[in-house]
């Protein structure tokens, strides 16, 4: 599985969940790019974020059409 951060400073790999945990702390706009895996490693990355339960399953859902919800104080994007 591969997971990157794409943001104002550019892109770049995360070497584990603390990466990303890092980057939802600066509470800046940044897209996460999660690549590979089984579904089993991706749960367990998504849940050491922090992330509510439903972004967790929205991220989840691969092999979908893109979709977008747009709410306060949260931007939801999955491609």
């Amino acid at each position: 599985m591969v997971v990157m951060i794409i943001d104002a400073i550019g892109v770049r790999s995360t070497v584990d969940a603390a990466d990303v945990t890092r980057q939802i702390g600066t509470e800046r706009f940044f897209w996460l790019d999660i690549f590979g895996g089984d579904a089993p490693t991706r749960l367990l990355h998504l849940g050491q974020l922090g992330l509510e339960p439903g972004d967790i399953t929205w991220a989840l859902r691969f092999g979908q059409a893109g979709r977008m919800h747009i709410g306060p104080e949260k931007l939801r994007v999955v491609t």
